[in-house]
């Protein structure tokens, strides 16, 4: 079966590297129970990790992998075309010369990160045609696109606000994983916890956004996040 040659960006192997390695990775949380013990979460899948080792062979040997360290140096993701995985975003994280490079022989390891994280996509703010940021462009009718570039102190509820959508509608189509975590009830806090977080999960992942509500351990003993720091404070405010 003849192969397609791996190619990421501008550069093409002139002969496919003779090993590959593709590892799958699962975001877990580790979170620490009162008394001992502790409670995992799992978070999703993380990006996929693909190794490979292969040599350079012959008279331009070195010369080839000098061309391969070039497109190493370059800033930014680019196109992997793998010669069996589907071809996809990647980062080129790690490129090692294995032993002393020869003349004529040069054997490397190398190492690309899948890219999940869809900001070239994302939301900037531009000035549509007229002059206005989300006004009419072209003719009648035509919606301008909207773009939003997060700025230090932004806030996907306050981004949401400022162009009147709702936050599941914000998120919709971006990678990512929402981490919702219930309010414990805290005696003389004005807020209480929300009956509407697994409505608020399902209308999350009705939008094609993935979604876990953490558990909440110790509320039933007043030990939860928030309630411990609350007796501590009563128990110093009595002596």
């Amino acid at each position: 079966m003849r192969l397609t040659p791996m190619r990421f960006k501008d550069f093409t192997w002139p002969h496919n590297p003779e090993v590959y390695t593709v590892e799958y990775r699962r975001r877990l949380a580790v979170h620490q129970a009162p008394f001992g013990g502790c409670v995992m979460q799992e978070l999703g899948g993380s990006y996929r990790v693909l190794k490979g080792e292969g040599v350079f062979a012959g008279r331009d040997a070195y010369a080839q992998f000098r061309a391969l360290a070039e497109t190493f140096r370059e800033e930014g993701p680019g196109l992997l075309v793998h010669p069996v995985w589907q071809t996809e975003r990647a980062y080129f994280v790690s490129l090692e010369a294995v032993e002393e490079p020869l003349p004529d022989f040069v054997r490397y390891r190398f190492e690309f990160w899948e890219d999940w994280s869809g900001y070239e996509s994302g939301l900037k703010e531009v000035p549509a045609a007229g002059g206005t940021a989300g006004g009419q462009a072209g003719g009648a009718g035509a919606q301008a696109p909207r773009v939003h570039t997060v700025r230090k102190g932004d806030t996907l509820w306050g981004i949401a606000r400022q162009y009147g959508v709702g936050l599941a509608e914000l998120l919709r189509g971006q990678p990512g994983h929402v981490n919702l975590i219930p309010l414990n009830d805290v005696e003389e806090s004005p807020y209480r916890p929300s009956r509407r977080t697994a409505a608020f999960q399902k209308r999350l992942e009705s939008h094609g956004l993935t979604a876990t509500v953490r558990r909440s351990l110790g509320g039933d003993i007043d030990a939860a996040c928030g309630q411990l720091r609350r007796k501590a404070e009563k128990g110093e405010d009595s002596q």
